[in-house]
Formats: C-alpha cells, sequence, structure tokens
C-alpha cells in the first residue's frame, strides 16, 4: 500500500489514517467457511495429515517427496457445509481504517511492515503483514538532496557586489543570512542543522542556501545611466573567460 505525504509531513513525522481494501473474516461464519452449525471433518485425500507422497521418476529411479495436499491445502481438513456469504474460504472482501505512524525524517520509497493487517487467512487463519510504502512529494520552496534540502534566493547584482542580508525560509522559520560584498551567483551557503531529521536518530541534515543573480526585465532611463556609468567603471576588472570563474 502506498501512502502519499508532503515534505513538511515527513519532517515533522504523522499520523494517517488510511482505508483499504482487503480480504476480511466473514462474519456469517466468523471466518471458519463452514454454514452456522456445521464444522470441518478430516480430508478424505491426505486422512487429516495434509500432507501427500508425490513420486517423481528420475535418472537415478524413483523419488518420494512429500506436498502439501491440494485439496485441503495442507490443512488436514474440509469444510463439509460451506457458508454461502464467503463460499467455504472464511474471507469476503471488504474494508479496514489503519492507523500509520509515519516517522520524521522518511523520504519517498522508504518502507514499514505492520503485522496482522493484511488480508485475513482463509479458514480462520492468521492475517498476512501490510507494506505501507511512503511517496513524499515535492515542495514549493524546498529540494531534497537526502537529508540536506536546498533553497534558491534570489539577489539583485547590486546587492552581491554590495553585501546584503536576506531573509531565508527554513523548516522551523526564517532565519537571516548575511551574504557578503562580491558573493559570486550560484554561490551556495550551509545553515549547518537547518536540514531534514534523519530517519530514527536524534540529528538533522543542513540546509543549502543557493544565492542567485536576479535581474529586472526592465528599468527606467535614469537607472540605465547609473548603470551605464557603473558597467564602464566596471569594464577593466571583468575577468577574461575560462575556467574557476565561479565557486
Amino acid at each position: 500500500m502506498k501512502v502519499a505525504i508532503t515534505l513538511r509531513e515527513a519532517a515533522d513525522g504523522v499520523h494517517k489514517k488510511v482505508k483499504l481494501r482487503k480480504q476480511v473474516a466473514c462474519k456469517e461464519c466468523s471466518g471458519s467457511g463452514g454454514a452456522h452449525g456445521s464444522g470441518a471433518s478430516d480430508c478424505p485425500e491426505c486422512h487429516g495429515s495434509g500432507r501427500r507422497r508425490q513420486v517423481v521418476r528420475t535418472l537415478l529411479g524413483q523419488m518420494v517427496t512429500e506436498v502439501a495436499c491440494n485439496r485441503c491445502g495442507g490443512r488436514g481438513s474440509v469444510v463439509t457445509d460451506p457458508c454461502g456469504a464467503c463460499r467455504g474460504t472464511g474471507t469476503v472482501r471488504g474494508e479496514e481504517t489503519v492507523e500509520v505512524r509515519i516517522p520524521a525524517g522518511v523520504a519517498r520509497g522508504n518502507y514499514m511492515d505492520l503485522q496482522g493487517h493484511g488480508d485475513a487467512g482463509e479458514h480462520g487463519g492468521r492475517p498476512g503483514g501490510l507494506r505501507v510504502v511512503f511517496d513524499v512529494g515535492e515542495d514549493e520552496i524546498f529540494e531534497r538532496h537526502g537529508d540536506d534540502l536546498l533553497v534558491d534566493v534570489p539577489v539583485s547584482p547590486v546587492d552581491l557586489m554590495l553585501g546584503v542580508k536576506v531573509e531565508v525560509p527554513t523548516l522551523d522559520g526564517r532565519v537571516v543570512l548575511k551574504v557578503p560584498a562580491g558573493t559570486q551567483t550560484h554561490k551556495v551557503f550551509r545553515l549547518r542543522g537547518k536540514g531534514m531529521p534523519r530517519l530514527h536518530r536524534s540529528d538533522r541534515g543542513d540546509q543549502l542556501v543557493r544565492i542567485l543573480a536576479w535581474t529586472p526585465e526592465k528599468i527606467t532611463a535614469d537607472e540605465k545611466s547609473r548603470l551605464e556609468s557603473l558597467r564602464a567603471g566596471l569594464a577593466s576588472r571583468v575577468p577574461a573567460p575560462g575556467r574557476g570563474l565561479v565557486d
């Protein structure tokens, strides 16, 4: 069974109630498979042993092995008067609501097994297990990389040259990050311990803050004039094309 959760739910941990379709014990016969007042009798094929011998011819001669009886499925008994509701199987199609406690830090593809929440066993047999697979959705702000989170913060080229303090969103709220003067676009800063909780651990990953240069699509005539003067002053300081220009 797949359970969809958000990144924020994965960060905090959450309880989810999930309704699933499965085989449940028949109420008419209480899961026995027999009609009211009827019971089971020894299987006529295996005489109650639940096993039968099988002879296989090989190059070395005959080999005798024991396998589960195909008449009774290895139970050793058969229903003499089958229940009309479940046709003697003891199970019918039904629904069950399961509460899943999802721990903090799960990632897409992680799973947990819940014993006793699978399909009910036939003829009163024990129910099987249920595997819950987690599907953690994408977030509008954070990009997940393992236990680390990445967020892009746009600033103007002037802020990159002069330095600036910016507010950065985190899972715990906004924090102030100081961007030093001369920072290059795509520079990544690391906020220790501000990422996702590590699954079944007490520590957390980091948050990565990627600074991106933002330029307006339109500027005024006065802004253009001042930028032209600035460009003329910086022209001689611009490095030549090559590798190693970005940290």
